[in-house]
C-alpha cells in the first residue's frame, strides 16, 4: 500500500507537465524496484497450492520445477510478443469500421483481456475465504501498472524515435489520467486501515459505473474532484484512516 500511495501521488504531477516524460520513467521504475526489493524482505507464509501450482509441486522435482516455470514464463512472454501488435491494431480498425469510439476500446476491451487473470484469482481467493490474498494481489498489480507500465511508455516512446520530451498527452489522455489519480488516491485511503468493508466496496463499484455513462469532460472532472473530496473529507473525519494514511508516508523502523 506504500508503495501504491507513492506512485499514485506522483501521477497527479503526470497531467500537469502535459506529456510523461523520461524523468517521471525513472521515478516510477525507481518505485517498482523499491517495491520489488521491500517484497523479497517481507513476512511469508506457506500457502496451499492449488491447480496447475499443486500438479508441479507434486509431479516434478525442484530443479525440474523451476525449469517448468521458466518455460511458462517464457511461453507467456512471446505470446504477449506476438500478439499484443495485431490486438491493438485490431481494435483501432474495429472502431473505425463501426463507429466506435477507438479510446474507449483501447481503453476497457484491453485491460479486460490483460488482467482477467488477476481478477480471477483475485476472486477464487475471495470464495476461498482468503479475501487478504485476494485484495493483495489486485493491490500487487495496481503497483505494477502504476509504476513499471507507466514508467516504460515514455522510454518504448523515444525508443521509436519520438521525442526525448517524452509521450504528449492529449486533452482525452490527461482527463482519464487525473481521474484515474484521484481513483486511486481514495482507493488507498479507504483500504489503509486494514479493513474493507461492503459499504466501501459499494461506493466505489457505484461511482465507478455511473461515471461509465457519462463521458464528457465535465463528467470527467467532477468526478475526479468529487474523488477527492470524499477523500479530505474521510482523511479529516476518520482518526484511523488517518492515522493509516500518514502511517505510510513514514519510513518503516
Amino acid at each position: 500500500m506504500r508503495f501504491l500511495l507513492l506512485s499514485t501521488l506522483w501521477s497527479f504531477v503526470i497531467p500537469l507537465n502535459g506529456a510523461i516524460d523520461l524523468v517521471d520513467a525513472a521515478v516510477l521504475i525507481g518505485i517498482f524496484l523499491w517495491y520489488v526489493a521491500a517484497a523479497t524482505k517481507g513476512h511469508r507464509e506457506e500457502s496451499e497450492l492449488v491447480g496447475p501450482a499443486a500438479w508441479i509441486e507434486a509431479r516434478v522435482g525442484n530443479r525440474l520445477r523451476r525449469a517448468v516455470v521458466t518455460a511458462f514464463l517464457v511461453y507467456a512472454a512471446v505470446a504477449i510478443f506476438v500478439s499484443a501488435e495485431p490486438f491493438a491494431e485490431g481494435l483501432v480498425h474495429i472502431g473505425s469500421n463501426y463507429d466506435i469510439d477507438k479510446f474507449l476500446l483501447v481503453q476497457w476491451v484491453a485491460p479486460l483481456a490483460s488482467e482477467s487473470p488477476e481478477f480471477v484469482i483475485a476472486l477464487l481467493f475471495a470464495w476461498r475465504h482468503r479475501g487478504t490474498l485476494g485484495l493483495s494481489a489486485l493491490i500487487s498489480s495496481k503497483v505494477n501498472q502504476w509504476t513499471l507500465l507507466v514508467g516504460a511508455l515514455p522510454i518504448a516512446y523515444v525508443l521509436a524515435g519520438g521525442a526525448l520530451s517524452g509521450l504528449p498527452l492529449d486533452e482525452r489522455q490527461t482527463e482519464e489520467l487525473l481521474l484515474t489519480s484521484a481513483q486511486s488516491l481514495l482507493a488507498t485511503l479507504l483500504i489503509c486501515d486494514l479493513d474493507f468493508s461492503r459499504l466501501e466496496a459499494v461506493l466505489l463499484a457505484a461511482a465507478f459505473g455511473v461515471q461509465l455513462f457519462f463521458p464528457g469532460t465535465e463528467v470527467r472532472y467532477a468526478f475526479s474532484f468529487l474523488y477527492l473530496v470524499i477523500f479530505l473529507m474521510l482523511l479529516l473525519y476518520s482518526p484511523e484512516r488517518r492515522a493509516g494514511f500518514f502511517s505510510l508516508l513514514r519510513p518503516n523502523r
